[in-house]
């Protein structure tokens, strides 16, 4: 599937990119595990738990999937 890039721009000329949201996760997973914030075991507990939320979350509310090319993309 296709995304949008993603990016967040910081202090002065500084700028991070992302070329999914998967890729965005990953990065910010392991910045808060190097800095010391997080444990690596419920940094990984807690992306899981996102991903299902997000699920959940997509398959309540969000209407569901046209038929045609590439609607099994979009199904769970």
């Amino acid at each position: 599937m296709d995304y949008p890039h993603l990016t967040l721009f910081l202090a002065g000329d500084a700028r991070r990119e992302w070329k999914s949201p998967v890729e965005f996760v990953l990065e910010v997973s392991e910045a808060r595990i190097c800095d010391g914030v997080h444990f690596r075991s419920s940094t990984e507990v807690a992306r899981e738990m996102g991903r299902k939320v997000g699920e959940l979350s997509a398959a309540r509310l969000l209407p569901p999937p046209p038929d045609g090319p590439g609607a099994s993309l979009l199904r769970p």
